[in-house]
Protein backbone atom coordinates (compact mmCIF):
# COMPACT_ATOMS: atom_id res chain seq x y z
CA UNK A 1 0.00 0.00 0.00
CA UNK A 2 1.41 3.41 -0.93
CA UNK A 3 1.18 6.39 1.36
CA UNK A 4 1.51 9.95 0.12
CA UNK A 5 3.42 12.26 2.42
CA UNK A 6 3.18 15.98 1.79
CA UNK A 7 6.02 17.84 3.42
CA UNK A 8 5.07 21.40 4.23
CA UNK A 9 6.91 22.02 7.44
CA UNK A 10 7.54 25.20 9.33
CA UNK A 11 11.20 25.93 9.14
CA UNK A 12 11.57 24.87 5.54
CA UNK A 13 11.27 26.82 2.35
CA UNK A 14 10.21 23.95 0.11
CA UNK A 15 7.18 21.80 -0.42
CA UNK A 16 7.73 18.39 -1.96
CA UNK A 17 5.40 15.44 -2.35
CA UNK A 18 7.02 12.07 -1.83
CA UNK A 19 5.31 8.77 -2.50
CA UNK A 20 6.80 5.91 -0.62
CA UNK A 21 5.81 2.37 0.20
CA UNK A 22 5.29 0.55 3.48
CA UNK A 23 7.37 2.70 5.82
CA UNK A 24 7.80 6.33 6.77
CA UNK A 25 11.03 8.05 5.76
CA UNK A 26 11.19 10.17 8.91
CA UNK A 27 10.27 7.42 11.38
CA UNK A 28 12.83 5.13 9.75
CA UNK A 29 15.48 7.84 10.15
CA UNK A 30 14.50 8.22 13.80
CA UNK A 31 14.78 4.51 14.56
CA UNK A 32 17.55 3.48 12.12
CA UNK A 33 19.61 6.67 11.98
CA UNK A 34 19.16 7.11 8.21
CA UNK A 35 16.53 6.48 5.58
CA UNK A 36 16.14 7.23 1.89
CA UNK A 37 13.44 6.91 -0.73
CA UNK A 38 13.19 7.61 -4.42
CA UNK A 39 11.64 10.92 -5.29
CA UNK A 40 8.86 9.41 -7.36
CA UNK A 41 7.12 10.97 -10.33
CA UNK A 42 4.08 13.06 -9.50
CA UNK A 43 2.58 16.26 -10.81
CA UNK A 44 4.81 18.31 -8.47
CA UNK A 45 7.91 16.14 -8.50
CA UNK A 46 8.20 15.73 -12.28
CA UNK A 47 9.33 19.34 -12.72
CA UNK A 48 11.69 19.14 -9.74
CA UNK A 49 13.24 15.89 -10.94
CA UNK A 50 13.68 17.27 -14.47
CA UNK A 51 15.29 20.48 -13.17
CA UNK A 52 17.73 18.60 -10.92
CA UNK A 53 18.67 16.11 -13.64
CA UNK A 54 19.28 18.99 -16.05
CA UNK A 55 21.51 20.62 -13.46
CA UNK A 56 23.62 17.49 -12.97
CA UNK A 57 23.41 16.20 -16.55
CA UNK A 58 22.55 12.79 -15.05
CA UNK A 59 19.38 10.74 -15.45
CA UNK A 60 20.19 8.70 -12.32
CA UNK A 61 17.59 8.53 -9.50
CA UNK A 62 16.86 11.50 -7.25
CA UNK A 63 16.36 10.60 -3.58
CA UNK A 64 14.95 12.16 -0.48
CA UNK A 65 17.18 11.32 2.47
CA UNK A 66 16.60 11.74 6.17
CA UNK A 67 19.10 11.46 9.04
CA UNK A 68 18.75 11.41 12.79
CA UNK A 69 20.71 14.40 14.11
CA UNK A 70 20.18 13.52 17.79
CA UNK A 71 17.69 12.17 20.30
CA UNK A 72 16.28 14.31 23.09
CA UNK A 73 17.43 13.55 26.62
CA UNK A 74 14.10 14.49 28.25
CA UNK A 75 12.06 12.54 25.70
CA UNK A 76 14.41 9.79 24.45
CA UNK A 77 11.76 8.30 22.15
CA UNK A 78 11.92 11.59 20.18
CA UNK A 79 14.62 13.19 18.09
CA UNK A 80 15.62 15.84 15.56
CA UNK A 81 15.56 14.75 11.90
CA UNK A 82 17.23 16.48 8.96
CA UNK A 83 15.98 15.77 5.44
CA UNK A 84 17.06 16.86 1.97
CA UNK A 85 17.22 15.84 -1.69
CA UNK A 86 20.22 14.03 -3.20
CA UNK A 87 21.45 12.39 -6.37
CA UNK A 88 24.12 9.94 -5.19
CA UNK A 89 25.40 9.16 -8.70
CA UNK A 90 26.40 12.80 -9.26
CA UNK A 91 27.33 13.36 -5.61
CA UNK A 92 24.77 16.20 -5.50
CA UNK A 93 23.00 17.31 -2.33
CA UNK A 94 20.30 19.98 -2.18
CA UNK A 95 19.85 20.95 1.46
CA UNK A 96 17.83 24.00 0.42
CA UNK A 97 15.14 21.52 -0.65
CA UNK A 98 14.78 20.09 2.83
CA UNK A 99 14.71 21.05 6.46
CA UNK A 100 14.54 19.70 9.97
CA UNK A 101 11.77 18.48 12.23
CA UNK A 102 11.22 17.10 15.71
CA UNK A 103 9.54 13.69 15.74
CA UNK A 104 8.71 10.91 18.18
CA UNK A 105 8.49 7.17 17.54
CA UNK A 106 4.67 7.37 17.74
CA UNK A 107 4.70 9.73 14.74
CA UNK A 108 3.77 12.76 16.83
CA UNK A 109 5.68 15.89 17.75
CA UNK A 110 7.44 15.89 21.15
CA UNK A 111 5.29 16.55 24.19
CA UNK A 112 4.93 20.06 25.56
CA UNK A 113 5.26 21.44 29.06
CA UNK A 114 2.56 22.81 31.37
CA UNK A 115 3.25 25.27 34.18
CA UNK A 116 3.70 22.63 36.91
CA UNK A 117 6.20 20.55 34.96
CA UNK A 118 3.58 18.21 33.47
CA UNK A 119 4.24 17.00 29.93
CA UNK A 120 1.23 16.71 27.64
CA UNK A 121 0.81 15.78 23.96
CA UNK A 122 1.62 18.61 21.57
CA UNK A 123 -1.31 20.89 20.80
CA UNK A 124 -3.41 20.13 23.87
CA UNK A 125 -4.40 22.60 26.57
CA UNK A 126 -2.96 22.19 30.06
CA UNK A 127 -5.25 21.04 32.91
CA UNK A 128 -5.22 24.61 34.29
CA UNK A 129 -6.44 25.84 30.84
CA UNK A 130 -3.11 27.51 29.97
CA UNK A 131 -1.27 26.90 26.72
CA UNK A 132 1.50 24.31 26.86
CA UNK A 133 4.95 25.37 25.64
CA UNK A 134 7.92 23.58 24.15
CA UNK A 135 10.44 22.25 26.64
CA UNK A 136 13.80 24.05 26.88
CA UNK A 137 15.40 21.16 24.98
CA UNK A 138 12.93 21.51 22.09
CA UNK A 139 13.31 25.30 22.04
CA UNK A 140 17.10 24.84 21.83
CA UNK A 141 16.78 22.42 18.89
CA UNK A 142 14.69 24.96 16.99
CA UNK A 143 17.12 27.75 17.88
CA UNK A 144 20.03 25.68 16.50
CA UNK A 145 18.14 24.98 13.27
CA UNK A 146 17.40 28.69 12.79
CA UNK A 147 21.06 29.51 13.42
CA UNK A 148 21.90 27.02 10.62
CA UNK A 149 19.53 28.76 8.21
CA UNK A 150 16.10 27.23 8.81
CA UNK A 151 13.16 29.62 8.87
CA UNK A 152 11.06 30.50 11.90
CA UNK A 153 7.27 30.23 11.47
CA UNK A 154 7.08 34.04 11.28
CA UNK A 155 9.75 34.27 8.54
CA UNK A 156 8.15 31.43 6.58
CA UNK A 157 4.77 33.17 6.72
CA UNK A 158 6.37 36.48 5.70
CA UNK A 159 8.10 34.88 2.68
CA UNK A 160 4.85 33.30 1.50
CA UNK A 161 2.93 36.60 1.44
CA UNK A 162 2.35 37.79 -2.12
CA UNK A 163 4.48 40.79 -3.04
CA UNK A 164 2.50 43.86 -4.02
CA UNK A 165 3.77 45.84 -7.01
CA UNK A 166 4.55 49.49 -6.20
Amino acid sequence: MKKLILIALLGTSSILAVAQTSTNLFLDALTLGHSSALLLNSQINDKVIEMLRDRTQSSEPILQEAFLLYRFKEQPHCGRIEFFITQPASQSVWREMGGQLNLCENGEAPMQLCSKGVLIPNGLTCPDKTKAVDTDEIKESIKRAVAQGSLTPALLHQRRKPKVAQ
